[in-house]
């Protein structure tokens, strides 16, 4: 289900984009943790070579950068799914890992959007805890992607 006032969104995601994610794979989301954050939101992918589904987000977790002007969060559903949004406070960056892809990332680039809004800030002057929001469209190959999530009070 999408957020109250949001419009439903497509993003693709193109099977060449797993050798990019394959690259960065080494980037791991964590293990889910309820108590983390407050997150809410739908995500849904369409024509992937991982199906369609559509996923709820509702935690979120902080995410330590080695460089301390860079912000990351992990967002995931109780599916084992989840999105990673980093940000060094001008550009965002983000990664989806589906649940069937056994860790592995795949890049949502911004230049596949049509509608690119992922937000994060700091809410209370330190490094922790994180929130925002992300609103995202891409359409990237023959798959579609649709995000629409807020967040708050995630911590590592």
């Amino acid at each position: 289900m999408a957020a109250p006032g949001s419009l439903p969104l497509s993003v693709s995601i193109v099977a060449a984009v797993l050798l990019v994610g394959g690259a960065i794979a080494g980037i791991v989301v964590g293990e889910r943790d309820v108590g983390s954050g407050r997150a809410q939101g739908t995500v849904v992918v369409e024509g992937t070579s991982f199906g369609t589904f559509t996923f709820s987000v509702d935690t979120c977790t902080a995410v330590r950068m080695a460089d301390p002007d860079t912000s990351g969060v992990d967002l995931r559903g109780p599916d084992g799914n989840a999105l990673r949004l980093v940000s060094d406070g001008r550009e965002a960056q983000m990664w989806f890992y589906p649940a069937r892809a056994g860790g592995g990332a795949i890049p949502i680039g911004r230049n596949d959007c049509s509608v690119w809004n992922p937000q994060l800030f700091l809410e209370a002057g330190g490094p922790f805890p994180i929130g925002g929001d992300a609103t995202v469209a891409c359409t990237m190959g023959g798959g579609k992607f649709n995000a629409a999530v807020t967040f708050q009070h995630c911590r590592p």
